[in-house]
């Protein structure tokens, strides 16, 4: 079941948040397959969502089988993520939530720069005060339980409230979904 996913749990977690926020606003870091932006506007059409990717051909397919343009309410940027926050103005607005799911081809499948705390300290900027990030990780070894419990404990450095959910895909994926929220 699709409410099983990290997909659906990252997305749920983004539309709660933003439940009460007037004119919501999410960040995406990493399109994949365009599962979470299509589940956040299945879930409530009313966040608008700026999407960042760097890879032409993931944006192409998910244009031409994903239902990518058919999305409500959403912005692109083709961009390398990495550099586009260390431009002040690189958006007109902060946001209530921003999504961290960059995820690369071959082991260990996470880009690692996006765990660091630079990465992290670039991403503040953009983020409203009331505001939570999500990152999602990959969770199915001993050393990356490890890694995530590490980056909590740097996030509540940051933040008043951090949570790790543990997520079993029924495809036999497991995930750590962290979630960061109210800044310090």
């Amino acid at each position: 079941s699709i409410k099983k996913s990290y997909w659906y749990s990252i997305a749920d977690q983004a539309v709660k948040f933003c439940q009460s926020k007037k004119d919501p606003q999410t960040l995406m870091l990493g399109l994949g397959s365009a599962t979470i932006p299509n589940l956040i506007a299945s879930m409530n059409p009313k966040i608008h969502q700026t999407i960042v990717e760097i890879d032409e051909n993931i944006i192409h397919a998910c244009k031409d089988y994903f239902g990518l343009e058919k999305l409500p309410n959403y912005t692109l940027i083709q961009a390398n993520a990495y550099k586009l926050l260390d431009q002040k103005d690189a958006f007109k607005h902060k946001f209530d939530a921003i999504i961290v799911d960059i995820f690369i081809g071959k082991p260990p499948y996470i880009c690692l720069e996006s765990l660091e705390h630079s990465f992290t300290q670039k991403l503040l900027p953009h983020l409203k005060k009331e505001g939570m990030i999500i990152f999602n990780k990959p969770g199915n070894s001993a050393e990356a339980k490890s890694d995530t419990n590490s980056f909590a404990n740097y996030l509540k450095t940051l933040f008043q409230e951090v949570k790790v959910l543990e997520i079993n895909d029924p495809r036999g994926y497991k995930n750590d979904e962290l979630t960061a929220a109210k800044k310090k």
